[in-house]
C-alpha cells in the first residue's frame, strides 16, 4: 500500500501551448492517458508530467529514456548505451507500462528490472510523452503498477499551401563522437495525409570526465515510420501506422570483472489500425477500434573469460578483445515475440455532460519462439541447446474489459465538485512446454481492479483531488518459466507464482497562478 501527497511538478511560468494536429481537437493541451478522455492536464485528478514537442525539438534526445531524464519523479537507469529504464514510483521493469498511441508494447518476455526495451522506440518518432504517475490497471490492465508511459507518435503535417514537404534534421554528440540525422516525407491530397521517415544514429564508445573511455559503449539504431490518415467522413477517421527500429552490437559490460560480457541486438516492429468516430451531436463523443501487431526479436551475444579463485577476471582486457585464449564460452540465443492484439474503447457523456462514462475492452496473444546455440572453450564447434531462454512455442493470452464513470456532482459558478469510480476485470492464460524440472507449465489468473476519487476544482486556479488506485500485474513467461544465471541471481522456473496487486492513495494538488505553476 502506497500513499502519495501532492503531486511535484512546480513550473515558473506557463508553457506556450503545443499546435493542435490533425484529427485532434478540443483543448490546445490533452492529456490521455489517466482516464482515456481528453482533458487539460490540470483538470486532471492525477500527477501527470507531459513533456511536449517543444521540449523534445530542444532537448534532442539521443534514445526515448534520454527524453525522460529529466522528468519530474522519474529516474531513468542505463545499464548499457543502448539500453535505458525509467523507475516510476520504485518500480521499474515490467511494473511499469509502455504504450505507442495507446497501443500495449510490453510483453509477456520483458525482462524483471532494468531492461532495455525503452530504447528500442525511436526518438525522432515522437510527438509526445505523457507519464502518469501511480498505478492505471482499471483502464490499461496489467503491469501499470509504478506508471504508465504513453508515447504518442508524430502525426501528419496538416498543408494548406503545397501538396508535400521534405523535412529533416541532424543530432551530434562530442562525448560519443557521433550522431545521426532524420528525414521525413509528407504528403496530402484531398482527405488524405500521410508521411514516410527514416532515421539513423551511430555512436562510438562513450568518454567518460577525464577522457576515460567505456569499453564496448558503442552501437547503431536504425527506424522507419509510416503514418496514414483517411477521413472517411466529416466524423470519420481511419488511421494506419508502423514504426520499426533496429538495434545492433549494444554492449554490455557491467559483470566484466567477474569475466561476464554480451551484446544485444534487437528488431522491433508495431503496426496497427485504427477507426474512430467523433460524432458532432450525440451521447456518443468518441469511439475507437484498434487492431495491432507488435513483433520483437531479441538476440542475446554472451562471453564468459576464464576467472581466478576469487572469481575475478584474469585478463579484463583480453576479454574486452575476446580473445580465443580467454573464452570459456559463448552463447547465441534468439527470442522473438509475436503479439497480435485489440483495443476498443467508447466513450459517452449524458445529463448535460455531467455524467462521462468510458468503457472498452482489449485483447492481447503472445506467440514465443526461442533457441539457443554454445561454443565451450578450445572449439569453435558449435552446438544446439536443448532450450533457448524460454521453451519454444509457449503462448500467453490476456483478455480484459473495463469501465470508469465520472460525475459533477455539483457545479456553482465555476466550481465543480465530481466523483469518479471505475473497475476491470482481466483473465490471463499462459502455456510452455518442456520447462526444465517441471515439465509443461500451464496457468491461468483472473484479476480485478477498482478506483475512486473525489476532486474539486475552482476554475483554472485550483484542483484538489483525493483518488484511490489499484494495481496489477500477473506474473509472466520471464518470471515462471526461466532458468538460468540473470547476473545477481540464478532464477528457477515457478508456475505457481501468483499475481501482484498494489493499493495506492493519492491526495494532491494543483495551483495555476499568473507566476507559479504547481501541477
Amino acid at each position: 500500500v502506497a500513499v502519495v501527497l501532492a503531486c511535484p511538478q512546480v513550473r515558473a511560468q506557463e508553457e506556450p501551448a503545443e499546435e493542435l494536429e490533425p484529427c485532434e481537437i478540443g483543448v490546445s493541451e490533452i492529456v490521455v492517458t489517466a482516464s482515456l478522455t481528453e482533458k487539460k492536464q490540470f483538470e486532471e485528478a492525477r500527477c501527470i508530467e507531459v513533456i511536449p514537442a517543444k521540449k523534445l525539438e530542444e532537448k534532442a534526445p539521443k534514445s526515448t529514456p534520454d527524453a525522460l531524464d529529466e522528468a519530474v519523479g522519474v529516474h531513468v537507469q542505463k545499464t548499457n548505451a543502448g539500453a535505458g529504464a525509467p523507475f516510476i514510483r520504485g518500480l521499474v521493469g515490467p511494473e511499469n507500462l509502455i504504450l505507442i498511441d495507446g497501443v500495449r508494447y510490453n510483453n509477456s518476455t520483458f525482462r524483471t528490472g532494468p531492461n532495455q526495451y525503452l530504447g528500442l522506440i525511436d526518438p525522432w518518432s515522437i510527438r509526445r510523452l505523457e507519464v502518469l504517475h501511480g498505478p492505471g490497471s482499471v483502464l490499461y490492465g496489467s503491469d501499470a503498477m509504478g506508471g504508465v508511459i504513453n508515447i504518442l507518435t508524430l502525426n501528419p503535417l496538416v498543408m494548406s499551401d503545397r501538396a508535400w514537404s521534405l523535412s529533416g534534421r541532424l543530432m551530434g554528440a562530442s562525448a560519443v563522437a557521433g550522431g545521426g540525422g532524420t528525414l521525413q516525407g509528407d504528403y496530402e491530397r484531398g482527405d488524405y495525409a500521410g508521411y514516410l521517415g527514416i532515421s539513423h544514429n551511430a555512436f562510438s564508445e562513450v568518454r567518460a570526465a577525464g577522457g576515460e573511455v567505456q569499453p564496448l559503449s558503442d552501437f547503431t539504431r536504425s527506424s522507419l515510420r509510416m503514418k496514414d490518415r483517411y477521413l472517411l467522413s466529416d466524423d470519420l477517421v481511419l488511421t494506419g501506422a508502423l514504426f520499426s527500429t533496429m538495434v545492433r552490437d549494444a554492449g554490455r559490460v557491467d559483470a566484466i570483472n567477474r569475466g561476464k560480457g554480451r551484446f544485444y541486438d534487437n528488431d522491433d516492429l508495431m503496426t496497427y489500425v485504427r477507426i474512430e468516430r467523433r460524432p458532432s451531436e450525440s451521447w456518443l463523443r468518441v469511439a475507437r477500434l484498434t487492431v495491432s501487431l507488435h513483433y520483437m526479436r531479441e538476440m542475446d551475444r554472451a562471453f564468459r573469460c576464464r576467472v581466478g579463485s576469487d572469481g575475478t577476471v584474469l585478463d579484463r582486457q583480453a576479454c574486452l578483445q575476446e580473445q580465443d585464449d580467454t573464452i570459456m564460452r559463448r552463447t547465441d540465443s534468439e527470442d522473438s515475440v509475436l503479439t497480435p492484439g485489440f483495443t476498443a474503447s467508447a466513450e459517452g457523456k449524458f445529463w448535460d455532460d455531467r455524467l462521462n462514462v468510458v468503457l472498452g475492452a482489449e485483447g492481447y496473444f503472445d506467440f514465443v519462439s526461442s533457441s539457443a546455440m554454445e561454443a565451450k572453450a578450445g572449439t569453435a564447434e558449435w552446438k544446439n541447446k536443448a532450450r533457448g531462454n524460454f521453451s519454444d512455442g509457449s503462448t500467453y493470452r490476456s483478455v480484459g474489459t473495463f469501465l470508469r464513470g465520472e460525475l459533477d456532482a455539483l457545479r456553482v459558478a465555476d466550481s465543480v465538485l465530481s466523483v469518479s469510480g471505475g473497475g476491470r476485470m482481466t483473465t490471463f492464460n499462459a502455456s510452455a512446454p518442456d520447462v526444465p524440472g517441471m515439465g509443461d507449465v500451464l496457468y491461468s489468473h483472473a484479476g480485478f481492479v477498482g478506483s475512486a476519487g473525489m476532486q474539486f476544482r475552482k476554475g483554472e486556479l485550483l484542483n484538489l483531488y483525493a483518488d484511490y488506485s489499484q494495481g496489477f500485474r500477473a506474473p509472466n513467461l520471464q518470471e515462471t518459466t526461466v532458468m538460468g544465471n540473470t547476473g545477481t541471481f540464478f532464477e528457477i522456473p515457478n508456475g505457481d507464482l501468483d499475481p501482484v496487486k498494489s493499493n495506492t492513495f493519492e491526495v494532491g494538488y494543483k495551483l495555476n497562478t499568473g507566476f507559479v505553476h504547481v501541477y
